[in-house]
Protein backbone atom coordinates (compact mmCIF):
# COMPACT_ATOMS: atom_id res chain seq x y z
CA UNK A 1 0.00 0.00 0.00
CA UNK A 2 3.07 2.32 0.72
CA UNK A 3 4.89 2.32 -2.77
CA UNK A 4 1.40 1.93 -4.23
CA UNK A 5 0.86 5.44 -2.35
CA UNK A 6 4.37 6.56 -3.39
CA UNK A 7 3.80 5.87 -7.01
CA UNK A 8 0.49 7.95 -7.09
CA UNK A 9 2.43 10.53 -4.88
CA UNK A 10 4.97 10.72 -7.46
CA UNK A 11 2.98 10.85 -10.67
CA UNK A 12 0.35 13.46 -9.26
CA UNK A 13 3.51 15.60 -8.92
CA UNK A 14 5.00 14.99 -12.63
CA UNK A 15 1.65 15.59 -13.85
CA UNK A 16 1.36 19.00 -11.98
CA UNK A 17 4.47 20.06 -13.14
CA UNK A 18 3.69 19.32 -16.73
CA UNK A 19 0.91 21.55 -16.60
CA UNK A 20 2.58 24.05 -15.43
CA UNK A 21 5.27 23.95 -17.90
CA UNK A 22 3.26 22.79 -21.12
CA UNK A 23 1.37 25.49 -21.95
CA UNK A 24 1.50 25.83 -25.52
CA UNK A 25 1.00 29.05 -27.33
CA UNK A 26 0.34 29.53 -31.15
CA UNK A 27 3.28 31.61 -32.86
CA UNK A 28 2.56 35.02 -34.58
CA UNK A 29 6.11 35.35 -35.56
CA UNK A 30 9.48 33.21 -36.80
CA UNK A 31 11.28 31.13 -34.55
CA UNK A 32 14.81 32.86 -33.97
CA UNK A 33 17.05 29.43 -33.54
CA UNK A 34 20.28 30.19 -32.00
CA UNK A 35 21.90 27.11 -34.14
CA UNK A 36 25.17 26.25 -32.03
CA UNK A 37 26.90 24.92 -35.24
CA UNK A 38 29.57 23.33 -32.73
CA UNK A 39 27.07 21.07 -31.33
CA UNK A 40 25.47 17.86 -32.26
CA UNK A 41 21.86 17.95 -31.64
CA UNK A 42 19.78 14.52 -32.27
CA UNK A 43 17.18 14.79 -35.15
CA UNK A 44 13.77 13.54 -34.56
CA UNK A 45 11.80 12.27 -37.92
CA UNK A 46 7.84 11.90 -37.53
CA UNK A 47 6.01 9.53 -39.95
CA UNK A 48 2.75 9.56 -39.22
CA UNK A 49 0.83 7.12 -41.13
CA UNK A 50 -0.83 3.92 -40.12
CA UNK A 51 -2.95 1.37 -41.60
CA UNK A 52 -4.67 0.72 -38.67
CA UNK A 53 -4.72 2.57 -35.18
CA UNK A 54 -4.14 0.79 -32.47
CA UNK A 55 -6.16 1.26 -29.09
CA UNK A 56 -3.87 2.34 -27.03
CA UNK A 57 -1.54 4.73 -28.99
CA UNK A 58 -2.00 8.50 -28.90
CA UNK A 59 0.40 9.50 -31.30
CA UNK A 60 -0.21 11.77 -34.01
CA UNK A 61 -1.01 9.71 -36.98
CA UNK A 62 -3.49 9.84 -39.76
CA UNK A 63 -4.81 7.07 -41.75
CA UNK A 64 -2.23 5.89 -44.60
CA UNK A 65 -2.71 7.28 -48.16
CA UNK A 66 -0.05 6.07 -50.60
CA UNK A 67 0.15 9.96 -52.38
CA UNK A 68 -0.30 11.84 -49.13
CA UNK A 69 2.68 9.36 -47.98
CA UNK A 70 4.95 9.83 -50.89
CA UNK A 71 4.28 14.08 -51.30
CA UNK A 72 5.06 13.95 -47.22
CA UNK A 73 8.28 12.12 -47.59
CA UNK A 74 9.04 13.99 -50.06
CA UNK A 75 8.77 17.27 -47.57
CA UNK A 76 10.64 15.50 -45.18
CA UNK A 77 13.94 15.36 -47.58
CA UNK A 78 12.90 19.10 -48.52
CA UNK A 79 12.77 19.83 -44.38
CA UNK A 80 15.93 18.23 -43.89
CA UNK A 81 17.72 20.68 -46.35
CA UNK A 82 15.70 23.44 -44.56
CA UNK A 83 17.75 22.37 -41.08
CA UNK A 84 20.60 22.16 -43.32
CA UNK A 85 20.66 26.47 -43.86
CA UNK A 86 19.84 26.66 -40.93
CA UNK A 87 23.63 25.57 -39.73
CA UNK A 88 22.45 22.75 -37.70
CA UNK A 89 24.66 19.74 -36.94
CA UNK A 90 23.25 16.05 -36.53
CA UNK A 91 25.08 12.50 -35.50
CA UNK A 92 22.12 10.36 -34.42
CA UNK A 93 18.55 9.70 -36.53
CA UNK A 94 15.42 8.71 -34.66
CA UNK A 95 12.72 7.65 -36.94
CA UNK A 96 9.32 7.37 -35.06
CA UNK A 97 5.70 7.24 -35.96
CA UNK A 98 2.80 6.19 -37.09
CA UNK A 99 4.31 3.70 -38.96
CA UNK A 100 8.08 4.62 -40.55
CA UNK A 101 7.76 1.44 -42.73
CA UNK A 102 4.62 1.97 -44.38
CA UNK A 103 6.24 3.33 -47.63
CA UNK A 104 10.03 1.24 -47.46
CA UNK A 105 11.43 3.15 -50.30
CA UNK A 106 10.55 6.57 -49.80
CA UNK A 107 11.52 5.92 -46.03
CA UNK A 108 15.32 4.99 -47.55
CA UNK A 109 15.84 7.52 -49.75
CA UNK A 110 14.92 9.85 -47.17
CA UNK A 111 17.36 8.08 -44.50
CA UNK A 112 20.07 8.54 -47.42
CA UNK A 113 19.25 12.33 -47.53
CA UNK A 114 19.40 12.64 -44.22
CA UNK A 115 23.18 10.68 -44.21
CA UNK A 116 24.66 13.01 -47.41
CA UNK A 117 23.28 16.39 -45.23
CA UNK A 118 24.52 15.11 -41.53
CA UNK A 119 27.17 13.31 -39.89
CA UNK A 120 25.10 10.71 -38.84
CA UNK A 121 26.41 7.70 -37.17
CA UNK A 122 23.63 5.88 -35.59
CA UNK A 123 19.72 5.69 -36.88
CA UNK A 124 17.06 3.90 -35.26
CA UNK A 125 13.82 3.31 -36.58
CA UNK A 126 10.98 2.18 -35.08
CA UNK A 127 8.28 -0.45 -36.86
CA UNK A 128 5.22 -2.44 -36.40
CA UNK A 129 5.02 -6.25 -36.81
CA UNK A 130 3.34 -5.90 -39.96
CA UNK A 131 5.36 -3.51 -41.89
CA UNK A 132 8.32 -5.46 -42.05
CA UNK A 133 9.62 -9.07 -43.04
CA UNK A 134 13.09 -10.32 -44.04
CA UNK A 135 13.83 -8.76 -47.64
CA UNK A 136 12.85 -5.44 -46.03
CA UNK A 137 14.98 -5.57 -43.29
CA UNK A 138 18.01 -6.66 -45.51
CA UNK A 139 17.35 -3.96 -47.81
CA UNK A 140 17.78 -1.61 -44.52
CA UNK A 141 21.52 -2.67 -43.98
CA UNK A 142 23.78 0.39 -43.88
CA UNK A 143 20.94 2.28 -43.33
CA UNK A 144 19.31 1.32 -39.92
CA UNK A 145 21.53 0.63 -36.55
CA UNK A 146 18.77 -0.27 -34.83
CA UNK A 147 15.19 -1.26 -35.43
CA UNK A 148 12.35 -1.00 -32.71
CA UNK A 149 9.25 -3.83 -33.35
CA UNK A 150 6.68 -2.63 -31.25
CA UNK A 151 4.84 -6.19 -30.91
CA UNK A 152 3.17 -5.34 -27.43
CA UNK A 153 2.64 -8.40 -26.61
CA UNK A 154 2.95 -12.32 -27.41
CA UNK A 155 -0.11 -13.30 -25.88
CA UNK A 156 -3.06 -14.48 -28.21
CA UNK A 157 -6.44 -13.13 -26.27
CA UNK A 158 -4.83 -9.47 -25.44
CA UNK A 159 -3.84 -9.83 -29.67
CA UNK A 160 -7.58 -10.52 -30.12
CA UNK A 161 -9.00 -7.79 -28.08
CA UNK A 162 -6.45 -5.15 -29.94
CA UNK A 163 -7.18 -6.25 -33.47
CA UNK A 164 -3.72 -6.97 -34.32
CA UNK A 165 -4.79 -11.10 -34.09
CA UNK A 166 -6.59 -10.41 -37.58
CA UNK A 167 -3.49 -7.42 -38.92
CA UNK A 168 -0.82 -8.96 -37.66
CA UNK A 169 -0.53 -12.51 -37.06
CA UNK A 170 -0.78 -14.94 -34.31
CA UNK A 171 1.84 -14.93 -31.56
CA UNK A 172 3.40 -18.49 -33.65
CA UNK A 173 3.27 -16.18 -36.36
CA UNK A 174 5.28 -13.19 -34.86
CA UNK A 175 7.63 -15.36 -33.85
CA UNK A 176 8.55 -16.73 -36.58
CA UNK A 177 9.08 -13.04 -38.33
CA UNK A 178 10.83 -11.94 -35.46
CA UNK A 179 13.47 -14.96 -35.28
CA UNK A 180 13.54 -14.70 -39.20
CA UNK A 181 15.03 -10.88 -38.63
CA UNK A 182 17.84 -11.87 -36.18
CA UNK A 183 21.51 -10.85 -37.26
CA UNK A 184 20.72 -8.81 -40.06
CA UNK A 185 21.20 -5.42 -38.23
CA UNK A 186 23.27 -4.49 -35.46
CA UNK A 187 20.43 -4.09 -32.96
CA UNK A 188 16.93 -5.79 -33.05
CA UNK A 189 14.62 -4.40 -30.25
CA UNK A 190 11.50 -5.86 -29.12
CA UNK A 191 8.60 -3.24 -27.59
CA UNK A 192 6.44 -4.73 -25.02
CA UNK A 193 3.82 -3.27 -22.86
CA UNK A 194 2.66 -4.42 -19.34
CA UNK A 195 -0.13 -3.34 -17.02
CA UNK A 196 -3.23 -3.74 -19.33
CA UNK A 197 -5.95 -4.31 -17.68
CA UNK A 198 -6.49 -8.36 -18.89
CA UNK A 199 -2.93 -9.25 -18.53
CA UNK A 200 -2.08 -11.29 -15.49
CA UNK A 201 1.41 -11.75 -14.15
CA UNK A 202 2.12 -15.35 -15.98
CA UNK A 203 0.65 -13.68 -19.19
CA UNK A 204 3.87 -11.34 -18.69
CA UNK A 205 6.49 -13.21 -18.00
CA UNK A 206 5.35 -15.31 -20.65
CA UNK A 207 5.79 -12.30 -23.05
CA UNK A 208 9.46 -12.23 -21.61
CA UNK A 209 10.27 -15.74 -21.71
CA UNK A 210 9.06 -15.56 -25.75
CA UNK A 211 11.43 -12.35 -26.25
CA UNK A 212 14.22 -13.57 -24.71
CA UNK A 213 13.79 -16.83 -26.79
CA UNK A 214 13.65 -14.58 -29.99
CA UNK A 215 17.49 -13.29 -29.46
CA UNK A 216 16.98 -9.94 -29.59
CA UNK A 217 19.52 -7.73 -28.23
CA UNK A 218 16.94 -5.70 -26.61
CA UNK A 219 14.06 -5.90 -24.69
CA UNK A 220 12.27 -3.17 -23.78
CA UNK A 221 8.93 -2.78 -21.31
CA UNK A 222 6.87 0.32 -21.46
CA UNK A 223 3.97 0.46 -19.08
CA UNK A 224 0.57 1.07 -20.12
CA UNK A 225 0.68 4.91 -20.55
CA UNK A 226 -3.34 5.86 -20.18
CA UNK A 227 -3.39 9.46 -21.44
CA UNK A 228 -6.61 11.47 -20.87
CA UNK A 229 -6.54 11.01 -24.73
CA UNK A 230 -7.05 7.03 -24.51
CA UNK A 231 -8.47 6.48 -21.53
CA UNK A 232 -11.79 5.77 -23.02
CA UNK A 233 -10.46 3.42 -25.84
CA UNK A 234 -8.40 1.38 -23.29
CA UNK A 235 -11.12 1.12 -20.91
CA UNK A 236 -13.91 -0.53 -23.93
CA UNK A 237 -11.10 -2.85 -25.37
CA UNK A 238 -9.45 -4.35 -22.10
CA UNK A 239 -12.28 -3.37 -19.31
CA UNK A 240 -11.80 -1.61 -15.88
CA UNK A 241 -8.33 -0.62 -14.78
CA UNK A 242 -7.45 -2.80 -11.51
CA UNK A 243 -5.08 0.07 -10.92
CA UNK A 244 -3.07 -2.14 -8.31
CA UNK A 245 -0.60 -4.40 -10.36
CA UNK A 246 1.96 -2.34 -12.03
CA UNK A 247 4.36 -2.66 -9.01
CA UNK A 248 3.92 -6.25 -8.86
CA UNK A 249 4.01 -6.50 -12.86
CA UNK A 250 7.52 -4.37 -12.72
CA UNK A 251 8.97 -6.79 -9.80
CA UNK A 252 7.86 -9.71 -12.44
CA UNK A 253 9.44 -7.77 -14.70
CA UNK A 254 13.00 -7.48 -12.96
CA UNK A 255 13.19 -11.07 -12.05
CA UNK A 256 12.56 -12.26 -15.38
CA UNK A 257 14.95 -9.98 -17.55
CA UNK A 258 17.78 -10.21 -14.08
CA UNK A 259 20.24 -11.50 -16.87
CA UNK A 260 20.54 -8.61 -19.04
CA UNK A 261 21.81 -5.03 -18.67
CA UNK A 262 19.81 -2.79 -17.48
CA UNK A 263 19.88 0.73 -19.57
CA UNK A 264 17.55 2.77 -17.89
CA UNK A 265 14.40 2.08 -15.86
CA UNK A 266 12.56 -0.10 -18.70
CA UNK A 267 15.13 -1.08 -21.25
CA UNK A 268 17.20 -4.14 -21.10
CA UNK A 269 19.87 -5.58 -23.42
CA UNK A 270 22.23 -8.33 -23.77
CA UNK A 271 25.39 -6.18 -23.63
CA UNK A 272 26.20 -3.26 -22.80
CA UNK A 273 25.35 -0.63 -25.75
CA UNK A 274 25.51 3.54 -26.31
CA UNK A 275 21.96 2.63 -28.27
CA UNK A 276 19.69 4.05 -26.60
CA UNK A 277 15.85 3.65 -26.47
CA UNK A 278 14.87 6.99 -25.10
CA UNK A 279 16.58 9.86 -26.87
CA UNK A 280 15.51 12.30 -24.85
CA UNK A 281 17.58 10.77 -22.06
CA UNK A 282 20.82 11.51 -23.70
CA UNK A 283 19.65 14.46 -26.00
CA UNK A 284 18.52 17.20 -24.04
CA UNK A 285 18.42 19.17 -27.12
CA UNK A 286 16.97 17.36 -30.09
CA UNK A 287 15.05 19.24 -33.42
CA UNK A 288 11.76 17.28 -34.34
CA UNK A 289 10.84 17.19 -38.81
CA UNK A 290 7.60 16.29 -39.99
CA UNK A 291 4.07 16.91 -38.90
CA UNK A 292 3.33 16.95 -35.21
CA UNK A 293 7.18 16.66 -34.23
CA UNK A 294 8.14 18.47 -31.16
CA UNK A 295 11.76 19.90 -30.66
CA UNK A 296 13.40 21.36 -27.38
CA UNK A 297 16.06 23.43 -27.64
CA UNK A 298 16.48 27.22 -26.77
CA UNK A 299 15.07 26.25 -22.82
CA UNK A 300 11.52 25.60 -24.31
CA UNK A 301 9.40 22.79 -26.33
CA UNK A 302 8.10 23.45 -30.20
CA UNK A 303 5.89 21.72 -32.25
CA UNK A 304 5.33 20.98 -36.24
CA UNK A 305 2.39 21.21 -37.78
CA UNK A 306 0.06 18.93 -36.48
CA UNK A 307 -2.89 19.79 -40.10
CA UNK A 308 -0.98 17.71 -42.63
CA UNK A 309 -1.76 20.34 -45.53
CA UNK A 310 -0.52 23.10 -43.35
CA UNK A 311 2.72 21.24 -42.94
CA UNK A 312 3.14 20.21 -46.31
CA UNK A 313 2.27 23.99 -47.38
CA UNK A 314 4.64 25.06 -44.62
CA UNK A 315 7.53 23.19 -46.64
CA UNK A 316 6.15 23.90 -49.64
CA UNK A 317 7.37 27.40 -48.80
CA UNK A 318 10.77 26.85 -47.78
CA UNK A 319 9.86 27.67 -44.13
CA UNK A 320 10.13 25.68 -40.95
CA UNK A 321 6.98 24.09 -40.26
CA UNK A 322 7.61 25.07 -36.18
CA UNK A 323 3.68 26.51 -35.69
CA UNK A 324 3.57 26.29 -31.40
CA UNK A 325 5.62 26.64 -28.46
CA UNK A 326 5.74 26.60 -24.73
CA UNK A 327 7.09 29.74 -22.74
CA UNK A 328 11.12 29.71 -21.85
CA UNK A 329 11.40 27.25 -19.28
CA UNK A 330 12.80 28.36 -16.11
CA UNK A 331 16.48 27.30 -14.85
CA UNK A 332 14.57 25.33 -11.85
CA UNK A 333 12.30 23.60 -14.53
CA UNK A 334 15.55 22.83 -16.64
CA UNK A 335 17.18 21.12 -13.65
CA UNK A 336 14.34 19.12 -12.66
CA UNK A 337 13.68 17.20 -15.99
CA UNK A 338 17.65 16.83 -16.26
CA UNK A 339 17.40 15.33 -12.34
CA UNK A 340 14.35 12.82 -13.83
CA UNK A 341 16.40 11.89 -16.60
CA UNK A 342 19.59 11.23 -14.59
CA UNK A 343 17.72 8.88 -11.99
CA UNK A 344 15.78 7.40 -14.75
CA UNK A 345 18.86 6.48 -16.18
CA UNK A 346 19.59 4.76 -12.89
CA UNK A 347 22.48 6.84 -11.85
CA UNK A 348 23.59 10.86 -10.71
CA UNK A 349 27.46 11.98 -10.35
CA UNK A 350 26.70 14.68 -7.91
CA UNK A 351 29.75 16.81 -8.81
CA UNK A 352 29.55 16.67 -12.38
CA UNK A 353 25.66 17.47 -12.18
CA UNK A 354 26.51 20.45 -9.86
CA UNK A 355 29.19 21.64 -12.28
CA UNK A 356 27.15 21.53 -15.25
CA UNK A 357 23.85 23.59 -13.21
CA UNK A 358 25.85 25.56 -11.02
CA UNK A 359 23.91 23.97 -8.43
CA UNK A 360 24.23 22.11 -5.14
CA UNK A 361 22.23 19.27 -5.68
CA UNK A 362 21.47 18.15 -2.50
CA UNK A 363 20.19 21.82 -1.06
CA UNK A 364 18.14 22.22 -4.30
CA UNK A 365 16.44 18.47 -4.29
CA UNK A 366 16.59 18.36 -0.37
CA UNK A 367 12.95 17.48 0.36
CA UNK A 368 13.13 15.26 -3.32
CA UNK A 369 16.24 13.26 -1.56
CA UNK A 370 14.87 12.70 1.44
CA UNK A 371 11.48 11.63 0.65
CA UNK A 372 13.26 9.50 -1.82
CA UNK A 373 15.68 7.82 0.71
CA UNK A 374 12.64 7.62 2.89
CA UNK A 375 10.91 5.22 0.67
CA UNK A 376 14.13 3.54 -0.17
CA UNK A 377 14.03 4.51 -3.76
CA UNK A 378 17.76 5.61 -3.63
CA UNK A 379 20.94 5.46 -2.12
CA UNK A 380 24.32 7.52 -2.01
CA UNK A 381 27.74 6.35 -2.29
CA UNK A 382 31.15 8.00 -3.05
CA UNK A 383 29.38 10.96 -4.54
CA UNK A 384 26.57 9.25 -6.65
CA UNK A 385 22.85 8.65 -6.17
CA UNK A 386 22.06 5.35 -7.02
CA UNK A 387 18.29 4.19 -8.15
CA UNK A 388 17.21 1.19 -6.08
CA UNK A 389 14.53 -1.29 -7.48
CA UNK A 390 11.35 0.13 -6.33
CA UNK A 391 13.55 3.72 -7.10
CA UNK A 392 13.54 2.09 -10.87
CA UNK A 393 9.82 1.66 -10.63
CA UNK A 394 9.22 4.78 -9.59
CA UNK A 395 11.39 6.85 -12.30
CA UNK A 396 9.52 4.28 -14.84
CA UNK A 397 6.18 6.11 -13.74
CA UNK A 398 6.94 9.73 -13.88
CA UNK A 399 8.76 8.18 -17.70
CA UNK A 400 5.18 7.15 -18.35
CA UNK A 401 3.45 10.28 -16.75
CA UNK A 402 5.92 12.57 -19.17
CA UNK A 403 5.13 11.10 -22.15
CA UNK A 404 1.62 10.88 -21.28
CA UNK A 405 2.05 14.50 -20.44
CA UNK A 406 2.60 15.45 -23.92
CA UNK A 407 -1.18 14.41 -24.98
CA UNK A 408 -1.94 17.95 -22.83
CA UNK A 409 0.22 19.10 -25.82
CA UNK A 410 -1.68 16.84 -28.57
CA UNK A 411 -5.03 17.51 -27.55
CA UNK A 412 -4.91 21.20 -27.13
CA UNK A 413 -3.30 21.40 -31.11
CA UNK A 414 -5.72 19.13 -32.11
CA UNK A 415 -8.91 21.29 -30.46
CA UNK A 416 -7.45 24.71 -30.86
CA UNK A 417 -5.85 24.98 -33.69
CA UNK A 418 -6.87 21.63 -36.25
CA UNK A 419 -10.90 20.76 -35.34
CA UNK A 420 -11.15 19.86 -38.98
CA UNK A 421 -7.46 19.38 -39.88
CA UNK A 422 -6.94 17.27 -42.98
Amino acid sequence: MLKRFSSYFAQSMMQSKLKEALKIQRLDAPVTYGVDASKPYLLYMHVPFCHDFCPFCSFHKFKYDALNAKSYFRSLREELFILKRLGFSFDRLYIGGGTPFVDPKELFQTIRVAKELFDIKEVSCESSPASIDRERVYEAKGLIDRLSIGVQTFDDTLLKRMGRYERYGSSKELQRKIESLQGILPTISLDLIFNFPAQSEAMLREDLRIAKALGSEQITTYPLMRSSLMKESIKNTFGEDEGIKEWMLYQAIRDEMSEYNLNNAWAFAKEKSALSDEYVVHYPEYVGVGSGAFSAFNDRLYVNAYSLSEYLQCIKDRRHAIIAQTPVFSPKQQVQYAFLLELFSRSLDMERFNARFGICVEKMFSIELWWLESNHAIRKEGGVIYTTLFGDYLCATMMKTFYSGMDLVRAYLSKTFYQNAS
